[in-house]
């Protein structure tokens, strides 16, 4: 039997897959971060209390993706800050599937499309400091750290669910 959270992580790999396809096919860099790097290091996978799966791109690559939703599979959706749903950083989400994370109504009141997502979060220069901030990340802890660019380049690579991240 399968349930709700295994659901979702397949979901959220099929994204994922379909995000690093599209990124190796137009040479646009991205990592594993958060949950989902230390995931990748320590277990491979998924970390058990985790249910999400977060990547970041330099704010460049992060624009040339935004601008061009059409490199998906057909049934994967592109939502990036420009259209509803009020989100500060782009989500790709799968058509006919919903996930909630806030309560329904704010949700439904905020509109924009609900599928199950990953996050795909810019990284932002800091000036004079060699350093990355995600600044798009609002309302948590992560806002306001800044991130030495010595832990993105060169970079390595890890296991992520059988799928080289």
């Amino acid at each position: 039997m399968i349930n709700n959270v295994t659901k979702l992580r397949e979901i959220e790999l099929e994204l994922l897959k379909d995000f690093a396809r599209v990124c190796e096919d137009h040479g646009l860099k991205w990592y594993v971060f958060f949950g989902t790097l230390l995931g990748t290091v320590r277990n491979q996978g998924y970390l058990p209390w985790d249910d999400d799966i977060d990547v970041v791109m330099p704010k460049e690559d992060y624009r040339a993706l935004c601008g061009h939703p059409e490199w998906f599979e057909k049934g994967h959706i592109l939502q990036t800050p420009l259209d509803d749903g009020g989100y500060y950083f782009a989500h790709l989400r799968k058509d006919g599937t919903c996930a909630f994370r806030k309560k329904l109504e704010d949700q439904l009141r905020d509109g924009g499309h609900m599928g199950i997502s990953i996050d795909i979060i810019p990284l932002e220069e800091v000036p004079g400091a060699d350093s990355y901030m995600t600044p798009t990340v609002m309302g948590c802890d992560k806002h306001d750290k800044s991130y030495p660019k010595a832990w993105f380049e060169p970079a390595e690579t890890g296991m992520f669910e059988g799928m080289q991240v």
